[in-house]
């Protein structure tokens, strides 16, 4: 989505209470970060570098950049399964100025044309993973197959590539919560709500990590015994 202060407004715009109790029966839990508040790897600092929700700000951070010449017209490309939520997004930035041009595509289109190649300003998109390797990497890496939206950051980059290779428990923690920081400083995604999806395991089983499509990555999974 174009300049920074436009993704900005977008993020400021979205009420989360509104979309919870809209479509979600007031069941959805709320994001502001990468990793979840109670996950070791999640830094205060990250959830308080976020954009709050401020109609007002929002609204002036439109006006601004129109005053600059920026044109606040974008489309919102997502799945046919979508449809009430690209009503709200769109009612949410029509608030604050932003005129959406909402689109819907059939399932294997939206994956193939839209995310896979990249054709769109804003879309939607579900990722779940508990364990940060190698999830962060694939959703965050420079060229990574699930960056969508192609987020570049040589020193994400870095701090991934450190986690990824340290033995280091408390360094691998500090590299994730930086990662954490340097993606909501830089508004690389419009976070909505935590994942739903789940795993059912006994007591003693570690480490698990999920693709998108529940499937298990098992080169983290260990046993405690």
């Amino acid at each position: 989505m174009r300049r920074p202060r436009m993704r900005e407004a977008a993020v400021r715009a979205i009420d989360l209470n509104a979309l919870a109790a809209s479509q979600y029966s007031n069941q959805l839990v709320g994001s502001d970060s990468l990793f979840e508040a109670q996950s070791p790897y999640h830094d205060r600092a990250a959830s308080d570098a976020w954009p709050k929700h401020d109609v007002e700000q929002a609204r002036q951070l439109v006006q601004d950049y129109v005053a600059d010449g920026g044109n606040p017209h974008l489309s919102f490309k997502t799945s046919r399964s979508e449809v009430s939520l690209g009503e709200f997004v769109q009612a949410q930035l029509a608030a604050v100025g932003m005129t959406v041009d909402v689109q819907y595509y059939d399932l294997a289109e939206f994956s193939s044309k839209v995310l896979q190649g990249g054709d769109f300003e804003l879309t939607s998109t579900v990722n779940a993973f508990d364990y940060p390797y190698p999830g962060a990497s694939r959703l965050l890496r420079t060229g990574a197959a699930i960056n969508f939206g192609k987020y570049s950051n040589p020193q994400v980059d870095r701090l991934l590539d450190d986690a990824a290779a340290t033995s280091d428990a408390v360094s691998r923690t500090s590299d994730y919560q930086q990662v954490e920081l340097l993606v909501n400083q830089d508004i690389a995604f419009l976070w909505l709500s935590r994942s739903y999806l789940s795993t059912i395991t006994k007591p003693d089983v570690k480490g698990i990590d999920r693709y998108i499509t529940r499937d298990i990555f098992y080169a983290t999974t260990w046993l405690d015994r």
